[in-house]
């Protein structure tokens, strides 16, 4: 716990699935995806950092580009 804690201080956009691979491919460490995820979140209590919820929604006060109308009737004329 105390190496995933240090990864995680230098990396805390690391998630679960990454801490496992880190442990088992650069310290050479046997252990399981699954204990890796159950230490990771319930009992260190760590989240990776990621954008949040409805990061592509639009913004109403945007102006909105429309296309031309016949815009896929045009394609086929040519």
């Amino acid at each position: 716990m105390r190496l995933m804690d240090e990864h995680y201080t230098d990396h805390p956009f690391k998630g679960a699935r990454r801490m496992h691979t880190w442990f088992t491919m650069d310290k050479g460490y046997m252990i399981n995806k699954k204990r890796i995820e159950r230490l990771y979140s319930r009992v260190m209590g760590l989240q990776a950092i990621m954008p949040g919820k409805h990061t592509s929604r639009r913004n109403k006060e945007h102006k909105v580009l429309h296309r031309n109308p016949n815009y896929i009737s045009n394609q086929f004329l040519k």
